[in-house]
């Protein structure tokens, strides 16, 4: 299911029926325009549902659908005719059945126009198809609105061919004579003195070309009137509840305050005139520490106060008038961390540090060198990069390079598809989130835990957050991060409708990559099959699953989406999953530090290339890091290679990217980041 659009119902009023909402009765409103209005067969009503003051609409389509607003002028003329057509052919159906004079029917005239009336209607569509949001009045009939006459077909000899329902149908839709169509009382304003081009003595028709809806500013003035009719009671009542508060608050704090202002302008004598900026280092001034273990500038040392944020200016002041001289300077602070660096002339004053202590004995200091980083990962700080046991992966696909290269563009938005996430973690924490969602609950939340760590992992291989001290970095750090969570703690697994849900998502908010680190399960007998035997499932087994993927795949190909899938993990040959069989998808498969297949990995003619998948360090659930075999791990490694690919071309091809993978791999079809990118 893919969400259109939500909309605050005190901006955009519900239609009623019989003191309900009209679009309550969608299932059976469906019923009827099946049964006798087989022109609408190309035009459908998208699912509303309605929250306290907000409504959701979403569709059950799995075409990539636009608002009209985003058509070229030709294509948008092309959706009204179509839809204005439906509506002149609605009108001219019950005017055919206005002679049996039934009020059934005419109650059903009253819902089909409230239905399908252009200021009741936002459209989708996707060129064959028109998907409407309704039920609401939008106050948007001019956009939609084509006079009958400019619609290009002849509605008279069309409309001579429909059928008729006879009383048996009509009462099949189980509709109360007695109920009555409700508006909302703009909308029977609209309605109550519009002329009709076509009238009869049974029927009056509610469009008209004359109309004149309310304007923007019209409507935006009567939503702020509104508001302060509702609620400017509350509002006061807050404004007084904070003015006696914060006189309670301040009453004794003037004096405090004044201090604090005299004791930060004070400083400003000792500190330099911008806060976190730090001059650069002179190369001469470089050197070992102490114990000559690692090189630092010499001549600095960082200073911060332990938990004594408060006492910062107090600290300065202290610290200008007893230690600071001409040979000894602040030549940066962070008023935030309640941090300094000093800068001093280390041939006279080797113990700098020990003197600096003794000076100020009332502060408990943390004091430590200002370590220079020097390493082919582009200086990154993250302290696994250092440990080849954890890091060896990055250094076989040449990411050492390749980070001097780039490390991502923020217009490249990647999507991870998968069971959670925890964006609290510190390397998801800064990455650039956008439109995040959790499918199953239909929220833009989404979390990880214990059971849900898999997304996670997976992430922060793919996008993990670089210089943040902690953990390694993803292989494209720099990029947009689209989670997307199909999982949850009330269901142990998701399912093949969970997945394509998730695409459509990813494909609805534009990203450029799609991860999909997951497959099907297969029974063990498979894996005991011989490859012949294999060979022979890819050829017949899931083709119309297959032609599905086909079909939705290339809905990412029309819009240079590349879709990213993990080979799996039951030694077998790719492609037994159909999901893994279209020709621009790349597939990837695991090697371990021996630059040899892993043994669980599915491998064969439908892998793309391979990357690192066995005792992948990488971030889960709660600010911890663990070790992972699988294809899962491998997948993000190359889609963070690919979103690296489109950060410096972002308009190649998926078949240009696939090519060039598969060109540059390494012995063994290992990916090469360094010679992909070059």
């Amino acid at each position: 299911m893919v969400i259109l659009n939500k909309f605050n119902t005190s901006v955009y009023p519900v239609i009623l029926d019989n003191g309900q909402p009209l679009f309550q009765r969608r299932e059976m409103i469906q019923g009827f325009i099946r049964k006798n209005l087989p022109f609408l067969d190309s035009i459908y009503l998208a699912n509303p549902k309605l929250k306290e003051d907000k409504i959701e609409f979403s569709t059950d389509l799995l075409y990539i659908l636009k608002p009209i607003e985003d058509f070229t002028l030709n294509e948008k003329n092309e959706v009204l005719q179509r839809y204005n057509k439906a509506i002149y052919q609605i009108e001219d159906f019950f005017l055919n059945y206005a002679a049996g004079d039934s009020k059934s029917i005419g109650h059903w005239e009253k819902i089909l126009k409230s239905v399908f009336h252009p200021a009741n209607n936002l459209i989708y569509a996707n060129g064959e198809n028109i998907v409407l949001l309704w039920g609401c009045n939008f106050f948007n009939e001019e956009e939609n609105y084509l006079p009958r006459e400019q619609v290009a077909f002849d509605l008279d000899q069309e409309t001579e061919e429909m059928a008729i329902p006879d009383e048996e149908t009509v009462d099949e839709q189980n509709i109360p004579i007695e109920e009555e169509v409700v508006v909302s009382s703009v909308v029977n304003a609209m309605n109550s003195n519009v002329p009709s081009p076509n009238k009869t003595d049974n029927i009056i028709h509610v469009r008209s070309n004359k109309h004149n809806p309310r304007s923007f500013l019209n409507r935006y003035f009567t939503g702020v009137i509104d508001f302060l009719k509702r609620g400017w009671g509350f509002i006061l009542l807050l404004l007084l509840l904070f003015i006696w508060l914060n006189d309670q608050y301040c009453m004794n704090c003037d004096n405090f305050e004044t201090i604090v202002d005299l004791e930060k302008e004070n400083a400003q004598v000792y500190l330099p005139p911008w806060q976190g900026i730090r001059p650069p280092i002179d190369p001469i001034d470089i050197g070992f520490d102490e114990d000559s273990l690692f090189i630092i500038a010499n001549n600095r040392v960082n200073v911060a106060l332990k938990n004594r944020q408060k006492d910062f200016y107090p600290f300065i002041n202290e610290l200008g008038e007893s230690f600071l001289n001409e040979n000894r300077e602040i030549i940066y602070y962070n008023e935030e961390t309640a941090r300094i660096q000093l800068q001093f002339d280390a041939a006279s004053e080797p113990n700098f540090k020990d003197e600096l202590r003794r000076a100020m004995p009332y502060y408990e200091l943390l004091i430590w060198d200002e370590s220079i980083f020097v390493s082919s990962f582009r200086g990154f700080n993250d302290p696994f990069l250092t440990q080849p046991e954890k890091s060896w992966y990055l250094k076989m696909i040449g990411m050492d390079k390749a980070w001097q290269i780039t490390t991502g563009n923020k217009d490249i938005v990647v999507a991870v598809v998968d069971d959670g996430f925890d964006l609290n973690h510190p390397e998801l924490r800064n990455t650039s989130i956008v439109n995040k969602y959790h499918l199953i609950e239909q929220r833009n939340q989404v979390y990880g835990t214990p059971t849900l760590s898999h997304g996670t992992h997976v992430s922060s291989i793919l996008l993990g957050g670089a210089n943040n001290n902690k953990g390694l970095l993803g292989i494209s750090p720099d990029v947009s991060f689209l989670p997307i969570q199909i999982g949850s703690q009330s269901s142990p697994y998701f399912t093949n409708t969970d997945v394509i849900d998730g695409i459509l998502y990813a494909l609805k908010n534009k990203a450029s990559v799609i991860n999909l680190s997951l497959g099907k399960q297969f029974s063990p007998q498979i894996e005991s099959l011989p490859e012949s035997r294999q060979k022979e499932l890819i050829a017949n087994f899931g083709n119309d699953e297959e032609a599905f993927w086909k079909e939705l795949f290339e809905i990412a190909d029309s819009q240079n989406t590349t879709i990213v899938i993990a080979a799996g993990n039951s030694g077998i040959l790719a492609g037994i999953d159909p999901m893994q069989r279209y020709e621009n998808a790349i597939i990837v498969g695991a090697v371990d530090r021996r630059m040899q297949m892993a043994e669980f990995s599915n491998y064969g003619n439908y892998n793309t290339v391979q990357a690192p998948g066995v005792q992948i360090v990488s971030a889960i659930p709660g600010n911890a890091f663990e070790a992972k075999d699988g294809t899962s791990m491998a997948a993000p490694i190359v889609a963070g290679a690919v979103a690296l690919y489109k950060s410096l071309h972002p308009n190649a091809s998926n078949q240009e990217i696939k090519n060039k993978l598969v060109q540059t791999a390494q012995q063994g079809g290992i990916v090469n980041v360094e010679l992909l990118l070059k």
